[in-house]
């Protein structure tokens, strides 16, 4: 499938792809695995090398001042328009999901995140699980992240909330369209696979392109909070959040 997904990136197209809802374990609660011998299994292809895998967070401390927005002005919406954004976890029911990241287990480490991802090992220290867990030295994930609580959805004629690391995913899906817009528009080529150029605004803006999470952890799943080890959230990428959540006006 990597390779099919090279092909598609080569004609100018960048691949969103969800990181997982269940934190770093990929299954539910009631498997995760403990004791001698365990592993983490990553998701695929949320760890391919050549999509952006997207996590996910959830905001705290949200208040709602005067938005202006349709759907926040006609209907019976509380909209939020600030907050401290944190790692999605179902944690203390924060979130109803819990953001997936870690490393594959097969796929290295690409050359365009090797300097993030050595840094945040190193940084992390003690705060990672235990090494024998995962693959330390191959692909981390996610690459970003996008808000991934409550958000508004209408069908067949009802009103509801979700989350989901596959509603963020969209939502970096559409900035790399206004991305591509803006570059069409000053006759550059498309973006692509975009997972170089994001690492490499990163540390041209010194990370003012993406908003840090440095807050939360990803042990938890879905269903709860039984997995007692999983990746935190910390300055720079990390394997929660990964670089962060959109500045858009600086990324642009």
């Amino acid at each position: 499938i990597n390779t099919e997904f090279m092909k598609i990136v080569a004609l100018g197209v960048t691949i969103t792809i969800a990181s997982g809802d269940s934190g770093c374990h990929r299954r539910p609660e009631a498997d995760c695995p403990v004791g001698a011998g365990k592993q983490m299994y990553p998701y695929h292809p949320a760890c391919s090398p050549y999509v952006t895998s997207v996590g996910g967070t959830a905001l705290t401390n949200g208040v709602s001042q005067n938005p202006t927005e349709p759907i926040c002005t006609g209907h019976s919406v509380t909209c939020a328009t600030g907050g401290s954004e944190v790692t999605a976890t179902t944690q203390n029911q924060l979130a109803e999901i819990s953001s997936g990241g870690g490393f594959s287990n097969y796929a290295p480490r690409p050359a365009y995140q090797a300097a993030a991802v050595a840094a945040y090992l190193q940084a992390a220290g003690s705060g990672l699980p235990p090494a024998k867990e995962y693959q330390a030295a191959n692909r981390g994930f996610p690459d970003v992240s996008a808000l991934a609580h409550n958000y508004y959805i209408q069908a067949s004629g009802s009103v509801g909330f979700v989350d989901g690391t596959s509603a963020a995913s969209p939502v970096w899906a559409g900035i790399i369209a206004l991305i591509n817009a803006h570059r069409a528009r000053l006759s550059r080529p498309l973006v692509g696979f975009a997972n170089p150029l994001l690492y490499q605004v990163f540390n041209q803006t010194g990370g003012a392109a993406f908003h840090d999470i440095t807050v939360g952890n990803n042990r938890c799943t879905e269903d709860g909070c039984r997995c007692k080890d999983g990746f935190p959230a910390i300055p720079g990428w990390d394997a929660a959040t990964g670089l962060g959540t959109p500045n858009v006006g600086r990324i642009i």
